[in-house]
């Protein structure tokens, strides 16, 4: 199961960057590969020449991690290491694909700056006095209800479950709601005010209904995260993932699309050629006091690099990075790890990868051979798709301590005085061990 997981998030992590990487390539009014050029530049022989190489090597890229993809189902029953290649996957996949769109980009704009292809005003920052005292919200705040609802339904069920832990799965909604209410900046289409205010109307419009939808999306994500295992629905949690990522990316697409056709228009353009503010491949304009900014390529929003809180944002993501790297090195010893019987005296020592338990030979009222181990649900601990450890509700039983491999087959069900224990070897033949050890 693990490995089908990771094997959709490599197709999640294709598809979006081929969706990227190829509107790159389509015009979008004057900007090509992110770069602005006058309309009638578009179709000249050296800007042909660097749109098909720019196709040739992305192709290439993403075809080799289609190639690089399936070794993930190689790796076993290896956690650790699973996690480490889609870690290293994935940044080849979205870094070689983000080095691919900063490199051509310079290539363009190498072209335009030789050709002298200025397109309107150059670093030119235009305010409409009037739109800007608008302050009108794009839609009403029932739109952010849904997501809401998911949000403290979440919060609710992860303090029903006593997983304070899961109280995470709850902020993704609220996060969509901050954005949903943050403020935009206003652009400057024409010399028309009235014209502005609708265009600008439009673009916030299509923003606010993209972070309210993602709110629902989000929300609803977590709450099944929740729920759905609880009841023992753990396919139909991977087909909620499913759904709700393609959903999460047509909203993506749908908001930009909707943000495009309110940006266009027949009164004439006042166009500016800000350039030079994504030559290092990302957004840095000192002047722009923006946190986040539309992205020229792709779909949504990018961060300001040159804001203090935009190099924050940047230094959240190595963290992130650092902390998958930590987490991968942390599972290795469930991968490596065994679970082990043996006694001190009287008293029966279950040993595992962070867990263990003692009992005395008093403590135990009966020992069942089961054949295999019933449906249970992860309270704390390790329910990898090899290894349980940890306490779980045990269909039949309620709560348990856990040490089993839950594809081993026979597995022992030890009755205590309190509360049962669940425990098999890694083959049949140590878990008849265990048991004559047990009755020993």
């Amino acid at each position: 199961m693990t490995a089908l997981i990771f094997m959709f998030c490599c197709l999640i992590v294709l598809i979006t960057m081929f969706a990227t990487l190829r509107s790159a390539e389509k015009p979008q009014g004057n900007l090509l590969l992110g770069v602005t050029l006058p309309a009638g530049c578009m179709g000249e022989g050296g800007v042909r020449e660097i749109l098909q190489r720019y196709h040739r090597a992305y192709l290439l890229l993403l075809g080799v991690g289609v190639l690089l993809a399936p070794p993930l189902l190689l790796l076993g029953r290896y956690v650790s290491f699973q996690l480490l290649y889609l870690a290293g996957w994935t940044a080849y996949v979205i870094g070689g694909g983000m080095h691919l769109l900063t490199r051509y980009f310079k290539k363009l704009y190498a072209l335009k700056r030789a050709r002298g292809w200025l397109v309107g005003e150059k670093h030119v920052v235009r305010v409409d006095t009037a739109v800007t005292a608008e302050n009108r919200r794009p839609l009403s705040v029932f739109w952010l209800l849904p997501g809401l609802l998911f949000a403290i339904g979440t919060a609710a069920l992860a303090l029903l479950l006593k997983r304070p832990a899961a109280l995470g799965a709850a902020l993704p909604p609220l996060i969509c709601a901050a954005l949903f209410f943050r403020k935009e900046r206003n652009e400057v289409f024409s010399g028309e005010s009235e014209e502005n205010a609708r265009r600008n109307a439009g673009v916030k419009r299509a923003h606010a209904r993209c972070w309210a939808q993602l709110a629902a999306l989000s929300g609803l994500t977590g709450f099944g995260a929740l729920l759905l295992p609880r009841l023992g629905l753990t396919q139909g949690l991977l087909v909620l993932c499913a759904a709700d990522c393609a959903l999460a990316l047509w909203t993506l697409v749908a908001a930009h699309s909707a943000a495009q056709r309110a940006r266009a228009g027949r009164a004439e353009e006042l166009l500016v050629d800000d350039d030079q503010y994504w030559e290092r491949g990302y957004y840095y304009n000192p002047d722009d006091p923006h946190l986040f900014v539309e992205k020229r390529v792709g779909y949504g929003w990018t961060v300001n690099v040159a804001r203090p809180f935009g190099r924050v944002l940047n230094g959240l993501i190595v963290a992130v990075l650092i902390a998958v790297a930590a987490l991968a090195v942390g599972l290795m010893r469930f991968d490596f790890g065994e679970i082990t019987l043996h006694t001190e005296g009287n008293t029966f020592v279950i040993e595992a990868p962070v867990y263990s338990l003692e009992f005395t030979k008093e403590e135990i009222r009966s020992v069942e051979m089961l054949s295999e181990m019933p449906r249970a649900t992860k309270r704390r601990g390790f329910n990898g798709d090899f290894l349980w450890l940890g306490e779980f509700r045990v269909e039949g039983y309620g709560w348990c301590r856990v040490f089993v491999y839950p594809k081993s087959g026979q597995v022992l069900a030890i009755k205590l005085e309190d509360s049962t224990v669940f425990l098999n070897g890694e083959t049949a033949e140590q878990t008849a061990e265990f048991a004559e050890l047990l009755s020993g």
